[in-house]
C-alpha cells in the first residue's frame, strides 16, 4: 500500500480507474497546442507528468486531500456524542 510504484504503473492505473477504455484508445480530439496527442490516454498521461514535475501542483494537490480527510473524519463533542446525534431521539 505505502510502497510507491513506478510512474508508468501509476498513470496505467489511473486511466483505467478514471476513464473508459473507449476514451483512452480513441484518437485525441482535443484543443492543441503544438501537435495532438495520438490517444486521449496519451493526453492524460501528459497532463499527469505534467502536474507531477511542478511542485506547486503537488502541494495543491495533497491539500485538497488532507482537506478532504478532514471533512470526512467524524467530529466528536467533548460529551462524547457524534455531531449527527443531537437530531436523533
Amino acid at each position: 500500500m505505502f510502497i510507491p510504484k513506478s510512474l508508468d504503473v501509476q498513470i496505467t492505473y489511473a486511466k483505467r480507474l478514471l476513464y473508459s477504455s473507449a476514451f483512452v484508445s480513441a484518437p485525441d480530439d482535443a484543443e492543441y497546442v503544438v501537435q495532438p496527442f495520438p490517444t486521449g490516454g496519451d493526453r492524460f498521461a501528459a497532463g499527469e507528468i505534467a502536474k507531477r514535475k511542478d511542485p506547486s501542483q503537488f502541494t495543491r494537490t495533497v491539500r485538497v486531500l488532507l482537506a478532504f480527510i478532514f471533512v470526512s473524519c467524524p467530529y466528536v463533542r467533548a460529551d462524547g456524542k457524534n455531531r449527527d446525534s443531537w437530531h436523533k431521539p
